[in-house]
């Protein structure tokens, strides 16, 4: 498939990123080389590349709301209408959206509103004044709440506060009761106003005291623990029984009255988390014996071994549940300011996390201490619920719901109101005032009303390991994964993870296959090397194993005689490979992770997807009785029911056709590319003969055809798997009747033949179709944090390399590896696994298309087996530098990637010996040149013929109500088929908000036609903006007015509003009686069997439809062409670029600087800005960067603003700090992809179309003009078919659209490769050599258009254009090898002339 068709690794030049192998039996063309090497001065001097330049990027904005104008005017409280408590903070304008009900319920359409409105922000230039009298105090703290009734156990709330005084006393409404204490600390650096504010409401309440002392606190945890402990300390003689331990952005979110019964159950437990402590915060110098730091009081009657033991350091979090009786025994007991001194150290970060959790582990014989150290690792199942994130830099992260983050924690904004209302956790952190009051106030509403999470009953305490009675010595408590398929790959992951004790529960869609007679799925005998037998040695199965297989030392190729063989050791002496059953070692491993009685397979369990939000499987129980784990749920589902699994790291093994994987293709910035083939296999079998093998055991037999060959591995019982690989074609040929069959065999492995028999071989082939190969590449591997791809789910290969199970077995060890060098911190491992292993990943892929070329062909050639042997020599010099290709791969466990590393150094050695020894035949060669004349070559264009379509009238279903589909609408409904749209968003003409891409349309020749076609150019051309010049600006430098390459005079790019457009021809469309859109109804999948579509309405129920054609045009991420993922020799790619977007359009009153018609830029570093005006007096303003520039000059607002003010002066003072501020506040750079498809017509009756085809980039302005041409090419093919002519019309638009359409995608993704080059190189053009290219390509492009001219100015295939483009090059190279030989020759002549002077 063109573009994404793996690249044969042999025919590569060794500086591509694929493994390249030279021909030795190839003529090597003197000639050639010999321009190569002396060229170089004439290529400098005549280069006339012609650059495509870069067309008008579309980029405008789509109803994007202009916030309200906020009141800056500082108004008191008795100047306003006062009707609810969050119009203290805010006008009732800036509220208004803010619906806590519906966001409590998770409703994305009044979050994403809200959202979208800029949010509600306590924004310290525009807070309002607030009277801070105690009547009005108190009535903004519990004014509208119910009366308080008595608590049966108070609780005591200590926090330390350094920010907004609004924030502090929101805060404290949420949790006020009389009967609770509150103590605050101030922070010694926060302002003079904070601190008097504090104090005064403190004033107003007999249980809030805020200490005197204050502290310096900063990032670093220093100052939290004295503060807390003097906190304590000082309200250690009012009533209360445990103290949440806070700081100054805790949330908590349970009421009085749920704590107070939290209290109560806990009783004198305390509750934190545990985790070994980091070296790197705390001194491990100093003496942690509490003799050693005379940590008691009075050690009289301390027992020795708790005086002389070192205690061991523990972490957690800061905010912990702390009961008082252990409080008041560690001040009656303790020296408290040794230990606290201790830990706050200054040299140390993060030293707030330590204090409680070390003296509450560490057994020292205090009053509602554990009475053992009996704790493991695990997460706090209470006190703070945190999202966490740690890759990347603060501000946006798309990880987190609400797209912010800060040191690691996602912000609680209002997309988590649905979370917070779920769960039983007593605090939550972040919150940012300046980031989102409205979580604030939404929780506060629903303590307001009691609608917060459930209270925790004692049963789910007592799990916990502390809680019962602080004794339950040697309970465990260690993290869970959850593990998708329980094939090869699965089983080895459950008996790493049983290894480290780990709680494992592994989902499989299958039975239990030690209780099947046959198993569905490959059984392609396996050959197990050294990457496998490392992971099997890891968990101790390697030896027995090893002892089941049948080592193969050599590979034995048959002759076509069936008498002759050659025999080609695999490595030294005594290297060998194992062939292995799979089933057996499937077998063997799953009983040996079931032996670890914290492991569970549930078998009969399908793994439906991934939960996004909750990070959780989605399982499905296919039989009863269900086995559901004793960990994730609470009961047996029914049959057919849909369960969710938590888990703290998720691992997907579902094999080459994931679900798991599926279900994250539409996360943006993941590729994926799947490819079959062109060759399917046969499985056949050689029984013993008279209990013997019937052939040589110990080697790998093979019978290399050409295009097709045979292979056989020997099984322990004395019996051989063959497998015959062939393409589709050859089967079809030659393969299907039985007759053909047996007389193939016959012909082309006699030896075989007889061995197989003829009645077996019929048999096979009467009872089996042959089965096709997928190869499947992906990243990244890791998502979420907790979810790791691995097998065949992240990188499934054709197994002619023998390496599809070892290296699924090392992605195994690889990740325990990884874990343990993270000291198990789960979200460190998954993303430096991802890191390491991708790249790896597709390097075998390609290694493995590689080595079918070798087996089917190569190996009885004799460069090939003059490559084996010099390797060989080279290997017994030099045995760790030059190690042989195939035994790096299979007897090392070098990294993949390194292992071509290394091949492309001995490659570049033998290169430059063979060039060296070259030499004086290259000369000679081309003095010979010197009287030879160049030879034209012609091409010929071949036509298709088509036939007339009957006169019915058929129907049409139409996915996708988007650009493409509505010009299908049109088209379709002018000819007066029914036709029927599905589009899953509502009306556009309506004020609900757009979603999808906002820049501008460049709309060529291509789309023009088809509007034209339509019958409404006119109306477009009048509502768009005809571009024929541009204005460049490179960096400091003045931008110079320069014209488009325009094919003819009289060309131009038409810009215009994305949304106008699919309005206006949503109008017309419906102005044929024959056309219903259905919005609102989401077109999910196609069922194959019924060949219906699959619908969804609004209600959420599903309908079926159906109709004689059927269009997928429902974008980028098209559900329906996921549905056909897994229709055989259905190859799919989709790639995004490291390249986002931010649109920042804007409604304008006067723009002298910038006019219409112009298509503006700014070229900075990594940054390229246009700018286009419009004729509605608004303007198109879009930044596309690197999204590594976006983090580091993006990342907030603030910053956001300095980079524009910084680089583009003239649009900052056009649209505006204010503008700017908002916009990067509120949105985050989107991602573009690339989708390429090998056939776009399924089933005779299904078309794929539009970015559902081939979405590509926008940087060659091609995608809206390549979907246009997609509809009036299937009419043009329509208008000629015949009788017949669905099926027709389905088979030659796919045979006419999908090479064009992948080849105009190859020429974006190009011309983002310029773009990118462009970017890094703003400046590049400057200097006179440059200049004068540039001109003189322009003078060239009256003979040879660019592809960009010919892709925008006419209705040139792209196919042809391509070619043009490949002539035109020949051309120019041979101009240049032209002027090279002159100069050569006049060189030599005038050598020759010296030398008889």
């Amino acid at each position: 498939m063109p573009g994404i068709r793996y690249k044969r690794l042999q025919n590569q030049n060794s500086e591509t990123d694929d493994y390249s192998n030279p021909k030795f039996d190839s003529v090597c063309s003197p000639f050639i080389l010999f321009l190569l090497c002396f060229g170089f001065l004439a290529f400098m001097i005549f280069f006339t590349f012609v650059q495509s330049p870069l067309g008008p990027i579309r980029v405008t904005s789509e109803n994007v709301i202009i916030l309200q104008q906020l009141d800056n005017n500082i108004t008191t409280n008795s100047k306003r209408n006062i009707t609810q408590w969050m119009d203290y903070y805010f006008t009732k304008e800036e509220s208004r959206l803010l619906n806590c009900s519906e966001m409590i319920k998770g409703n994305k359409d009044t979050i994403e509103l809200y959202v979208n409105n800029g949010r509600m922000k306590l924004d310290q230039e525009r807070l309002f004044e607030l009277r801070m009298d105690c009547p009005s105090i108190r009535q903004r703290v519990y004014g509208d709440m119910p009366p308080f009734s008595p608590l049966k156990r108070p609780i005591a709330f200590v926090r330390t506060i350094y920010k907004i005084y609004e924030l502090q006393e929101a805060l404290l409404s949420l949790s006020y009761h009389p009967d609770h204490t509150f103590c605050f600390i101030m922070d010694a650096k926060s302002s003079d106003k904070l601190k008097n504010s504090v104090r005064s409401m403190s004033d107003c309440f007999e249980n809030v005291i805020v200490l005197e002392k204050e502290y310096m606190l900063n990032s670093g945890g220093h100052g939290q623990d004295p503060a807390h402990f003097d906190c304590l300390q000082t309200i250690l003689d009012r009533k209360w029984d445990h103290a949440i331990i806070l700081q100054n952005f805790d949330l908590v979110i349970k009421t009085p009255y749920q704590l107070s019964d939290i209290s109560e159950l806990l009783n004198y437990t305390s509750i934190m988390g545990f985790d070994f402590g980091f070296s790197y915060r705390y001194n491990t110098k100093a003496d942690w014996t509490p003799a050693g730091m005379k940590l008691f009081k009075n050690e009289t009657g301390v027992p020795d071994k708790i005086l002389h033991t070192p205690m061991r350091v523990r972490k957690s979090l800061n905010e912990v549940i702390i009961s008082k009786v252990f409080v008041k025994s560690m001040f009656d007991k303790l020296n408290m300011e040794v230990i606290i001194k201790l830990f706050d150290d200054n040299d140390y970060y993060g030293v707030d996390e330590m204090l409680v959790q070390t003296l509450y582990e560490n057994y020292l014989g205090l009053d509602g201490q554990m009475e053992s150290n009996c704790t493991q690792n695990h997460n706090d199942i209470l006190t703070r619920l945190t999202h966490w994130d740690w890759t990347g830099p603060n501000g946006f992260d798309k990880q987190c719901h609400s797209k912010w983050k800060r040191h690691g924690i996602c912000i609680l904004g209002v997309e988590y109101m649905n979370e917070l209302f779920k769960s039983r956790k007593a605090i939550a952190n972040k919150v940012l005032e300046t980031f989102d009051f409205g979580t604030i106030a939404c929780m506060r509403e629903m303590i307001k009303r009691n609608v917060t999470g459930e209270t925790p009953d004692a049963a789910w305490l007592t799990s916990f390991p502390p809680v019962p009675r602080n004794a339950n010595e040697g309970e465990r408590n260690m993290p869970s994964v959850a593990i998708a398929g329980a094939g090869l790959v699965g089983a080895l992951n459950a008996c790493f993870f049983a290894q480290k004790g780990w709680d494992v529960s592994v989902y499989e869609f299958r039975k239990d296959i030690r209780t099947m007679k046959h198993v569905q799925g490959r059984s392609i005998n396996l050959a197990l090397s050294q990457r496998g037998k490392s992971a099997l040695e890891a968990v101790g199965l390697k030896e027995y194993i090893v002892n089941q297989g049948v080592p193969l030392y050599a590979r034995l190729v048959h002759n076509k005689d069936g008498k002759t063989y050659s025999r080609q050791p695999y490595g030294k002496p005594g290297e060998h490979i194992v062939s292995i059953n799979r089933r057996h070692l499937n077998e063997v491993m799953i009983t040996q992770a079931e032996k670890s009685p914290n492991v569970k397979f549930f078998f009969e369990h399908k793994v439906k997807s991934v939960d996004y939000d909750k990070k959780q499987l989605v399982v499905q129980c296919t039989s009863q009785p269900s086995r559901i784990p004793t960990f994730g749920t609470k009961s047996p589902p029914a049959e057919h029911e849909e369960f969710h699994v938590e888990a703290d790291l998720i691992i997907a093994c579902d094999g080459a056709y994931s679900a798991v994987r599926r279900s994250l293709m539409t996360i943006p910035r993941f590729d994926f590319s799947q490819e079959y083939i062109e060759h399917g296999y046969v499985e056949l079998n050689i029984m013993a003969n008279n209990n013997e093998f019937a052939f040589e055991e110990n080697v790998f037999h093979l019978w290399p055809r050409g295009h097709f060959t045979l292979i056989a591995l020997a099984n322990r019982d004395k019996t051989f798997t063959v497998t015959i690989f062939a393409p589709f074609t050859e089967f079809e040929k030659h393969m299907s009747t039985t007759e053909e069959v047996l007389s193939f065999f016959e012909e082309n492995f006699p030896d075989a033949y007889l061995l197989l028999g003829k009645e077996h071989i019929a048999d096979t082939f009467n009872r089996v179709k042959p089965q096709s190969l997928v190869s499947i590449k992906c990243s990244p591997h890791s998502f979420f944090n907790n979810l790791v791809l691995m097998g065949d789910a992240a990188h499934a290969m054709v197994p002619f390399y023998g390496q599809g199970m070892n290296c699924g077995f090392e992605d195994c060890l690889v990740f325990s590896e990884t874990l343990e060098e993270q000291n198990n911190d789960i979200a460190s491992a998954v993303q430096v696994y991802s890191e390491r292993r991708v790249n790896d990943a597709h390097t075998i892929n390609d290694l493995a298309m590689y080595n079918y070329e070798e087996l089917k062909d190569l190996v009885n050639k004799n460069s090939y087996k003059l490559r084996k042997k010099f390797d060989g020599f080279m290997n017994a010099i030099f045995p760790k530098s030059w190690i042989p290709l195939y035994s790096m791969v299979t007897f090392t466990r070098i990294p993949y990637s390194e292992v071509v590393d290394r091949r492309r150094k001995q490659d570049r050695i033998l290169s430059n010996l063979w060039k060296t020894t070259s030499t004086l035949a290259l000369i000679g060669a081309a003095i010979g040149i010197y009287s030879n004349r160049d030879q034209a070559s012609k091409l010929d264009r071949k036509s298709v013929k088509t036939h007339r379509l009957s006169q019915s009238m058929p129907s049409v279903l139409i996915a996708g109500g988007g650009l493409v589909g509505s010009v299908n609408a049109c088209l379709f409904g002018r000819e007066g088929w029914r036709v029927t749209v599905f589009e899953s968003r509502s009306d556009p003409r309506g004020n609900a908000l757009q979603r999808g891409r906002s820049f501008n349309l460049a709309l060529g020749f291509r789309a023009m036609e088809t509007l034209k076609h339509i019958g409404i150019l006119e109306d477009v051309i009048k509502m768009g903006v005809p571009i024929k010049q541009k204005i460049n600006h490179l960096e400091d430098e003045e931008g110079v007015l320069e014209k488009l390459l325009l094919l003819k005079e009289g060309d131009f790019i038409l810009t215009i509003n994305r949304q106008k457009l699919s309005k206006l021809l949503i109008k017309k469309a419906e102005s044929y009686s024959n056309v219903k859109f259905r919005f609102g109804h989401k077109a999910t999948k196609y069922d194959v069997e019924c060949e219906k579509l699959l619908v969804e309405s609004p209600d959420g129920s599903q309908i079926t439809v159906e109709g004689d054609l059927m269009l997928v045009c429902d974008g980028a991420h098209s559900t329906i062409r996921r549905s056909l993922l897994r229709t055989p020799q259905f190859n799919f790619s989709q790639k995004y670029c490291d390249i986002g977007y931010m649109d920042l359009s804007v409604p304008i009153e006067n723009v002298s600087e910038l006019k219409l018609g112009i298509h503006y830029s700014w070229r900075r570093k990594g940054v390229i800005l246009v700018a286009l005006v419009n004729r509605d007096r608004t303007l198109t303003v879009s930044l596309f960067a690197n999204f590594t520039v976006f983090a580091e000059n993006c990342s907030t607002p603030e910053d956001s603003v300095l980079f524009f003010q910084k680089h583009f002066s003239l649009i900052y003072s056009i649209i505006g700090e204010r503008h700017i501020f908002y916009t990067f506040s509120r949105y985050k750079p989107q991602a573009i992809i690339s989708v390429q498809c090998s056939r776009h017509g399924f089933f005779d009756k299904l078309l794929l179309m539009g970015d559902a085809a081939h979405a590509m980039l926008p940087f060659q302005g091609q995608g809206a003009n390549c979907g246009f041409e997609d509809c009036l090419v299937l009419q043009e093919i329509l208008e000629e078919t015949g009788e017949d002519g669905l099926k027709s019309l389905v088979q030659q638009y796919s045979e006419v659209r999908t090479n064009d359409t992948n080849m105009m995608n190859k020429m974006e993704w190009e011309g983002y490769v310029q773009l990118v080059e462009n970017m890094q190189n703003p400046n590049r053009s400057f200097g006179w050599f440059n200049k004068m290219k540039s001109s003189l390509k322009k003078k060239l492009n009256v003979w040879f258009p660019s592809k960009f001219t010919l892709a925008a100015f006419s209705r040139e295939r792209y196919s042809e254009i391509t070619r043009k483009h490949q002539l035109a090059q020949k051309f120019q190279l041979s101009i240049k090898a032209t002027f090279a030989i002159i100069i050569i020759i006049i060189v030599f002549m005038i050598i020759r002339l010296i030398s008889n002077d």
